[in-house]
């Protein structure tokens, strides 16, 4: 495909573009990066803004993964922004720059790359500078970059590269911001376990609570009363156990969405052991 003149190979997915003549293109379509949209932000993006951001970072790299790819550069500057696709108040995001991708399996020579960092030592896990690449790694920058809109700040403070490679060596990970709510602490926990086995995949964190839809009374207008009537028959019965699942709900297009909702509510009623 052709924009302008400019050659440009996309390789599917929403949330995905790869493609070449990098500066040109950013100038030809007038992209931001998610650097500038942090800085139009006052230079921290608010946590609810960030879940958003996350999920249509994963989206594209649970593509990029299923397609046998591993970026292992994700970092800010290789993130595009463009204007709302869906009608939302939020931009798009699109993964970039597959300058360094690898095909999954295939094996990396960390002596070709300073103290082995083959991308942006910011972002790299601790598996990937021994030569180990896979998914994982990508989450890992994930979480980093994660930790950087919420923090304003680059997710790790070391002296030189050799500091950083001994940091993660000895099982450090980037310090995990404060002020975030407990579930946002705990994805990012999946993405910074040490060991590349035990982080979470990015098709598994599509699924974490953290990127759970907010309930907002205002969003259900007329339905709301039918929401309500259709989880508590959906939820409780008599003596407060759970009695059915609410597949039948879900499938009903009058709630559209809502049925999501009140299988996600169900579900964490089923994990407090209500």
């Amino acid at each position: 495909m052709e924009v302008k003149g400019v050659k440009l190979k996309v390789l599917g997915g929403e949330h995905m573009v790869w493609y070449i003549w990098w500066k040109r293109l950013l100038l030809v379509l007038g992209c931001l990066l998610l650097l500038d949209l942090m800085n139009k932000y006052g230079g921290k993006i608010p946590e609810c803004d960030v879940k958003d951001y996350a999920r249509m970072i994963l989206e594209g790299l649970v593509d990029i993964h299923n397609r046998g790819y591993i970026h292992s550069d994700l970092k800010p500057e290789n993130i595009l922004v463009f204007p709302s696709q869906t009608g939302s108040d939020l931009n798009t995001l699109k993964i970039a720059d597959f300058g360094l991708a690898r095909q999954c399996g295939e094996k990396d020579i960390p002596q070709l790359w300073e103290y082995g960092f083959r991308g942006t030592a910011d972002y790299m896990s601790p598996e990937s500078v021994m030569g180990e690449i896979s998914g994982a790694l990508d989450v890992w920058s994930l979480g980093c970059i994660i930790v950087e809109m919420i923090s304003g700040k680059m997710p790790w403070n070391y002296s030189n590269l050799k500091d950083l490679r001994n940091k993660l060596l000895n099982g450090e990970s980037p310090k995990i911001p404060e002020n975030m709510s407990s579930i946002g602490k705990d994805f990012l926990a999946k993405c910074f376990a040490t060991d590349p086995k035990q982080r979470w995949m990015a098709n598994m964190l599509l699924s974490h609570s953290f990127l759970m839809p907010e309930f907002s009374f205002f969003s259900y207008g007329s339905n709301l009363p039918q929401l309500f009537s259709a989880l508590s028959s959906t939820i409780f019965d008599e003596d407060k156990s759970l009695i059915q699942s609410t597949k039948s709900f879900q499938k009903d297009d009058k709630f559209g969405p809502e049925g999501d909702l009140v299988e996600n509510l169900r579900l964490q009623v089923m994990k407090m052991g209500v």
